[in-house]
């Protein structure tokens, strides 16, 4: 489809949604919240899972791009680089690719120079199978990091339960959207909800562009999704508590769900199951 999508948060004032919306300043730590989380090559399910942590792993992030945190590649992460541009334990060309998997199809997560030193692990054929460099970063969902708080050392954030406590945007004023308890399930450790639907949801599927509800003249909910840039007809208000829509803030996005009510406006109030980034 011809339309975009960007997500902005609606509020009730512009200082909370300024404090929802923003991001962690970078670098900071980070924790897994999902056991047997991927850890990819790139920003999309796409990507190769290079390697896999489990709940409550630590990790230091580096960006936060399109839904995705980058991380810098834990050390027992393996890399590939091919053998034959190896001499003693050091880089024997201008410029060598290292892959994700031993193959030159494999993403290329970097390069190393003539003279760099690499921390062997073993040879496979034609490939050997190093420790990350420093110059590999690898990318995780934003629904499955944590973000921990420079002063939890002081009893403030961190720890699995941090995901809840994130922020998430304040409400915009009038009536409240409430999708039922039934509707609200956990997320998969694919990042994805599971599929079961509210009892008398329909399923949807939207694409477009978010924007203050407010500034729609809409209310009810915090995200609302419209298509186009320069005549933005509103085409749904969206909630969620299995996807913190705040970290898609300027993305084009696809989302699936269930309609779980409607506005006065008549516009569907959908409860947001799913968010593909385009």
């Amino acid at each position: 489809m011809a339309a975009a999508a960007a997500v902005l948060a609606a509020a009730a004032g512009a200082a909370d949604l300024a404090g929802a919306a923003r991001p962690p300043r970078f670098p900071c730590d980070g924790e897994i919240t999902t056991d047997r989380t991927n850890l990819r090559a790139g920003r999309s399910l796409n990507y190769e899972a290079v390697f896999r942590l489990d709940r409550g792993a630590r990790v230091t992030v580096t960006g936060l791009e399109k839904g995705w945190y980058r991380i810098e590649a834990p050390e027992d992460v393996p890399c590939y680089v091919s053998t034959r541009y190896l001499a003693g334990g050091k880089v024997a060309c201008g410029r060598l690719n290292v892959r994700a998997k031993p193959s030159e199809k494999s993403t290329v997560l970097c390069q190393l120079d003539r003279g760099d030193e690499v921390d062997e692990i073993e040879k496979d054929g034609g490939w050997t199978a190093i420790k990350a460099p420093d110059c590999v970063e690898l990318w995780v969902s934003a629904e499955l990091i944590a973000i921990v708080a420079g002063d939890e050392e002081e009893g403030e954030g961190g720890g699995p339960e941090a995901a809840e406590a994130q922020p998430r945007p304040a409400q915009a004023s009038g009536p409240q959207v409430k999708p039922p308890d039934a509707a609200r399930v956990p997320a998969s450790a694919g990042g994805v909800p599971s599929a079961a639907p509210p009892p008398g949801g329909i399923p949807c599927r939207r694409q477009g562009k978010i924007v203050a509800a407010e500034t729609m003249g809409l209310s009810g909910a915090p995200y609302c999704l419209v298509q186009g840039f320069f005549f933005p007809s509103a085409v749904c208000l969206m909630d969620s508590r299995t996807i913190n829509l705040s970290h898609h803030l300027g993305d084009k996005v696809r989302i699936w769900g269930y309609e779980v009510s409607r506005h006065l406006s008549g516009v569907p109030v959908i409860d947001v199951r799913r968010l593909e980034v385009e």
